[in-house]
Formats: structure tokens, C-alpha cells, sequence
């Protein structure tokens, strides 16, 4: 235990320089962006995916999303940099799942990756 006038600021710069060099370490990833669950579906709706040449809107109502790897967690809400994503797509008399990766390559951009039908 430290004693004395200089005690307390020799802890104080132990901390502080410890918490700058947590936050430098940090940073690369602060500049790459994250979507929770609800603003991912907000821009997918109405957005399209290929797959064999055949072009599918995505419908928020008939697609599910998860989160890929670990969340990072802002304010209580839990987010995201990938997401695997499959919607259920009804045409010809017949039911086809259609899965497809979604990058977040920005506030407002993203990058539909790896679509293909089934699981």
C-alpha cells in the first residue's frame, strides 16, 4: 500500500496510462461499422439479392438474420459488422429458402454476399 501525498497520484497515472493503452488498442475497430438487428432490417427491406441469375427482393416480413462472430455492445444494444441472413421465397408453385451473407460497409451501405438457395 502506497502511503503519503504522492500515493494517490501514482495510482491515478498507473490507471490512466493503463486505460490509454486499452483504448489505442481498441481503435482499429472503432472505425468499422456495426448494425444492430433492427436498423439491418430496416435497410434490407425492399433491397435485392441474386441468386442464379434470378433476382429476389428481400422482404422484412419473410426474412430472419443472425449476427455473425461477437457483438459489440452500445448502450445496452448488441451489433454487428456480418450477418447470415435467409428469407423464404414463394413463386411457381413452389417454396425455396434463399440464403445470403450481409456485410455492413458503412452508416448506410452493405455488401450482399454468398447468396444461395437452401440452408
Amino acid at each position: 500500500m502506497l502511503r503519503g501525498p504522492f500515493g494517490r497520484v501514482a495510482i491515478s497515472v498507473a490507471v490512466l496510462v493503463f486505460g490509454t493503452a486499452r483504448q489505442a488498442e481498441a481503435s482499429p475497430r472503432a472505425n468499422e461499422s456495426s448494425w444492430s438487428y433492427g436498423y439491418l432490417m430496416d435497410r434490407l427491406d425492399g433491397a435485392s439479392v441474386t441468386v442464379a441469375r434470378k433476382r429476389y427482393s428481400i422482404d422484412r416480413t419473410m426474412v430472419v438474420c443472425n449476427g455473425v462472430g461477437r457483438p459489440t455492445v452500445t448502450a445496452g444494444v448488441r451489433r454487428w459488422r456480418r450477418f447470415t441472413c435467409t428469407q423464404t421465397i414463394f413463386g411457381n408453385g413452389a417454396i425455396r429458402d434463399v440464403t445470403f451473407g450481409v456485410k455492413a460497409l458503412g452508416k448506410l451501405r452493405f455488401s450482399v454476399v454468398y447468396a444461395r438457395y437452401g440452408p
